[in-house]
């Protein structure tokens, strides 16, 4: 049975009820729930508890001992009722209390753990340091044991060129010469004078240590002028730049298309110079040449081999200066912004990457770098700064990640920006990290997942020019070999002359075949040149492009001579003949500036002219206000009833284009947005199924 029971039967049977044991039951009951959170309460409770307690005991000692007080009227039923209600009455009220001091208690407990762990999560959160793995960010070269003369080159890089080329010079020529000087100091009867004489004169008959000692010497002043004409060409650049700076003549413009032209044409004017030389040390120490001559010697044969590929190198040369102007152009017109601006964005990964790295190594090399590494002149030709590490999209993260381990950072701060980039215009390089413009950087800050996203964008990004130039290349490889099988063609016929071949005999059937060739081939020659003039021509996209073909949004995966890969939306590849593509409209989405987002909206039929300029005026302000994503014009076009409604486009211009995908759909969304809350502001009604065209 209760307790509470337990009082109720006292109290109806006119027993005293000991207050004293009940309240002391229950003020345990609140200390185990309360503990050391109430105990304010709990001494109040304490008090009225014992005052209580003292007076029930006080009459309960006078029942016990037959004193009875003046005037005592117990036996009367109604005083026995009356005091029956009181005591029920307080019971109550003091019941109540206990439960309200409990529940009080009870709160002030939950209230107190509750803000305990917010303050210990807050206080978790500020120790938590979000921590970065450190990894290798720049490539390291290596050489194999095979490529010595790499290595040697990479370590002895910073010795002039021209002392390079003397030592190995000298090297060589003791090589070869070390053993006849031996042989004619030691076995030979004539004197190291009359050797060395009779060296020098062509078609002197002369005893075998001398033949042996004339032949060594040829071939090591072969080697020689070899070393010297190749340390000329290769360094034809700077000879040619130093010339220009000579005369005041930038290095822009048309100079840098020379200098790049001169750089991938010069391997056969080398081969020309070379090759001459030999023939000319040839014609003057070893045997006298007669050009067309049909008396043949092994010599002569040679001798007519070394002079003809001469010729053929010099055609070759000016086949390749013309291929690399045609290119030249091409990545100018095409690629060079482009290719410029990537690189550009690679350096100041490059450059984080590089100070992040040295970081750990002390202030003094971090202040060395931030000096001495500048970004020098680029002319958008090559993409360059291979040597950081973005061959994929892992390692593109792994870079972002890596940058924030060595620094040691959350976020990037506009101050470590100007610290690193103080002659770089830090703000610029803000504004790209942040991917908008701003009046002010000051306490603004990157963090990690919009830094990580510009690496991996630039990744993609040289990705797609990579492709585009590979593709590029493909097809000028292609021209360059129906040129190169040209250029060979008539070298051959040259070298027929050469051998004093009556011409003759080879003309008359080399005329035949080719007219007959350019007749049964004349379609594929036409489709050729249509396709030459459609990529390096025309160039109406590259890989990587979002396009529309006959209103069929497709994305650019692979260019060939004759055909192109697309994706479209739904991720199947097609495969489309460039023939067919000769007179399609192609729009090219990623080539565009700022778009426009045109929607068709269904609205009442008794929407006036003058409610729809107040709407275009309301959607100017709204999309003024929502940011940097919508420059703020907009247009309401094709204003015409259509059933019981009025159809309208409304043009939204966007601050870009519509290349970046994601991007794209999220502008959508804040734009159908704003439109239907300018719609309902301005108390038009709409249809809220919306249409997207293409005019």
């Amino acid at each position: 049975m209760g307790n509470e029971d337990k009082k109720k039967k006292d109290v109806e049977t006119g027993k005293p009820v000991n207050k004293k044991t009940t309240d002391s039951k229950d003020k345990e009951n609140i200390n185990k729930n309360n503990e050391s959170k109430n105990d304010e309460n709990n001494e109040d409770t304490n008090k009225d508890v014992k005052k209580s307690g003292s007076k029930i005991n006080t009459k309960d000692e006078k029942e016990k001992t037959g004193e009875a007080p003046v005037g005592d009227k117990t036996q009367d039923p109604v005083i026995q009722l009356e005091e029956k209600e009181k005591l029920e009455e307080a019971k109550k009220l003091e019941e109540e209390k206990m439960k309200e001091i409990n529940e009080n208690a009870i709160k002030d407990i939950i209230g107190d753990g509750n803000e305990t762990q917010d303050k210990e999560d807050v206080r978790e959160a500020e120790k938590k340091h979000r921590t970065f793995s450190r990894k290798a960010m720049i490539n390291r070269t290596t050489f194999s044991i095979g490529h010595l003369d790499e290595y040697f080159h990479y370590k002895c890089g910073n010795v002039n060129a021209f002392i390079r080329a003397i030592i190995e010079s000298t090297v060589v020529f003791i090589i070869f010469m070390l053993f006849p000087f031996l042989a004619v100091l030691f076995i030979s009867k004539d004197s190291f004078m009359t050797v060395l004489k009779n060296s020098l004169k062509p078609s002197q008959s002369i005893n075998r240590v001398s033949t042996f000692f004339k032949q060594n010497l040829l071939i090591a002043i072969m080697y020689v002028a070899f070393v010297i004409i190749s340390v000329i060409v290769d360094n034809s650049i700077y000879i040619v730049v130093y010339l220009f700076r000579t005369f005041d003549i930038a290095v822009k413009g048309y100079p840098a298309e020379f200098l790049h032209v001169l750089k991938n044409s010069r391997r056969f004017l080398r081969n020309a110079l070379v090759s001459f030389t030999i023939f000319f040390l040839s014609h003057l120490f070893s045997e006298k040449y007669k050009f067309f001559t049909s008396k043949l010697t092994l010599m002569h044969l040679i001798m007519t081999v070394v002079f003809w590929y001469c010729l053929l190198s010099c055609m070759l040369f000016l086949e390749k200066f013309i291929i690399n102007i045609f290119t030249s152009e091409l990545r100018k017109s095409s690629f060079q912004s482009r290719i410029w601006d990537a690189n550009y964005k690679t350096f100041i990964f490059k450059k984080l990457a590089t100070v992040a790295e040295a970081t750990p190594n002390g202030k003094s090399e971090v202040d060395a770098i931030i000096k001495t590494m500048v970004n020098e002149f680029d002319a958008g030709l090559y993409l360059r700064h291979t040597g950081l590490d973005l061959s994929s999209k892992e390692s593109a993260k792994t870079l972002a990640e890596s940058i924030f381990g060595y620094l040691e950072i959350d976020e990037m701060e506009y101050e470590d920006i100007k610290r690193i980039f103080p002659d770089n215009h830090p703000e610029e390089i803000m504004a790209y990290l942040l991917g908008k413009q701003k009046d002010t950087y000051e306490n603004t800050v990157v963090s990690f997942e919009t830094f990580s996203k510009r690496v991996v964008d630039l990744y993609k990004e040289r990705q797609d020019i990579k492709r585009s130039l590979t593709d590029r290349e493909n097809i000028v490889n292609k021209l360059d070999q129906i040129l190169i099988m040209i250029v060979t063609g008539f070298g051959a016929i040259i070298f027929l002359f050469l051998l004093g071949i009556d011409y003759k005999y080879y003309l008359a059937s080399i005329g035949p075949f080719v007219f007959g060739f350019s007749w049964v081939f004349k379609d594929t020659i036409k489709e050729l040149y249509n396709c030459f003039v459609f990529h390096l021509i025309n160039h109406p996209y590259d890989v990587g492009d979002r396009i529309l073909i006959d209103n069929c949004e497709m994305t650019v995966v692979r260019i060939d001579l004759l055909s192109t890969i697309f994706e479209n939306i739904s991720g199947r590849l097609i495969y489309m003949a460039n023939t067919t593509l000769f007179t399609k409209k192609i729009d090219n989405i990623r080539r565009s500036s700022k778009q426009y987002e045109n929607i068709t909206v269904i609205i009442g039929k008794n929407t006036t002219y003058e409610t729809l300029e107040k709407l275009r005026g309301a959607l100017e302000e709204n999309y003024n206000n929502l940011g940097e994503e919508f420059t703020g014009t907009v247009y309401i076009r094709n204003y015409m009833a259509e059933g019981d409604y009025m159809k309208i486009i409304v043009s939204i211009e966007h601050n870009t284009n519509f290349q970046d995908e994601p991007l794209f759909y999220k502008r959508r969304q804040d734009c159908i947005k704003v439109l239907e809350e300018t719609l309902a502001n301005n108390d038009i009604s709409f249809d809220h199924r919306f249409s997207f065209v293409n005019l």
